[in-house]
């Protein structure tokens, strides 16, 4: 099994955690944390967890985007 990847040293909260932060529909870094019960402290965690939001956000787009395309009329 894959070692979880630690993004907030200062909680010492993984990768995971904030990923199940943004399902539960965290939507910035303050809201991250809101979700996780604590609050950021040194920031150096913040573009790391900006770029599990962006992901998270990319993947519902392509989930949306992801149905078949329409048909196209013949020419």
């Amino acid at each position: 099994m894959k070692p979880q990847a630690i993004l907030c040293t200062c909680h010492g909260l993984p990768e995971p955690a904030f990923e199940r932060a943004c399902t539960a529909g965290a939507h910035n870094v303050k809201t991250c944390f809101q979700h996780l019960g604590c609050l950021p402290q040194c920031g150096d965690c913040a573009p790391k967890v900006r770029k599990v939001l962006g992901d998270h956000i990319a993947r519902q787009s392509n989930g949306a985007a992801g149905a078949a395309p329409l048909p196209t009329k013949p020419s």
